[in-house]
């Protein structure tokens, strides 16, 4: 799954029927089954080009800045407004009522706010009790039907290490704080919940003379190509290992000065579409590299 937050050159956030099926078809060629639709309430045609031509899709509600009771008032609403839209897109899979606390700044400490959460949530399954939720994707987590973790380290030796079997994981969530938050409050731990990688990589490629924002900032498409390949083959290990049960990778495309896009705004990719296809299906990596194996090969270690 790769993260998609809609947005073209020339046009902002609004697309129409021909870029919509343009992108889903961009994340098929790039070898994605599934997209994030991160922080936007995308339009309904482009959820029907995922039914139609087959990618999963998590929604984000959009989020709130500050907690008030019209914060919340409003975000209710458009929630439960965006519920019965995509109701009956089987495309959807998963609902994120929450994304990083944003809107529940002081959750750690205000239980008004660990409430909200809470009644998102179960507002949520009431609805729609046929998809999963995640409570508030990332971090400081109170309720959830998966146990989900934003990490944007570019070594993936490193990424292995934290995430890379089940053990790793428990010990780490603990004192592993991405953006200074923990992870779960209130007790609320992994559990038997599907444990999801659902924000990493977030390599840049940004020219040499040029400017631009990204986790990581590589000047050429080889170092980048390699780059998206290691950080892929780490995550694809983690799941063999069954340190976690599925990633999403930051992002499809260029946002403005967000250049980690494994494509740019103009829908063209960074490097070559074959090994970037490869490396999100898992079949082909650098056989030196430690971390590397073949799904084809499931079940067998670095040939």
């Amino acid at each position: 799954m790769a993260m998609h937050q809609g947005y073209w050159e020339d046009t902002g956030m609004t697309g129409d029927d021909r870029r919509y099926r343009e992108d889903v078809l961009l994340a098929r060629r790039l070898g994605f089954n599934g997209l994030r639709l991160h922080q936007k309430i995308e339009d309904p045609r482009f959820v029907y080009w995922c039914d139609r031509l087959g990618l999963a899709l998590w929604v984000d509600l959009p989020s709130a800045y500050a907690f008030t009771p019209t914060s919340i008032e409003r975000l209710t609403q458009t929630w439960m407004e965006v519920l019965r839209l995509y109701a009956s897109h089987p495309s959807v899979v998963v609902w994120v009522p929450f994304n990083e606390s944003w809107g529940l700044p002081d959750i750690p400490r205000e239980a008004a706010q660990q409430q909200a959460q809470r009644a998102l949530y179960a507002l949520t399954r009431t609805l729609d009790s046929t998809r999963l939720v995640s409570g508030s994707d990332g971090w400081e987590q109170v309720v959830s039907d998966v146990y989900t973790l934003h990490d944007y380290v570019q070594d993936s030796e490193t990424l292995l290490f934290r995430y890379g079997n089940r053990q790793a994981i428990e010990e780490n969530i603990w004192r592993l704080w991405p953006g200074g938050r923990e992870q779960g409050l209130a007790g609320f731990t992994p559990g038997d919940r599907p444990v999801i990688l659902s924000e990493f990589g977030g390599t840049s490629w940004v020219p040499v003379g040029e400017d631009g924002w990204g986790y990581g900032v590589v000047r050429d498409t080889m170092t980048f190509t390699e780059r998206v390949e290691s950080l892929l083959a780490a995550a694809d290990r983690a799941i063999l290992d069954k340190g976690i049960h599925g990633y999403c990778y930051t992002q499809l495309t260029d946002t403005y000065q967000e250049m980690n896009g494994l494509a740019g705004m103009d829908r063209i990719p960074k490097g070559d579409v074959d090994r970037l296809s490869s490396a999100v299906r898992g079949e082909r990596h650098d056989p030196s590299n430690p971390l590397w194996y073949s799904k084809r090969w499931r079940g067998q270690r670095d040939p």
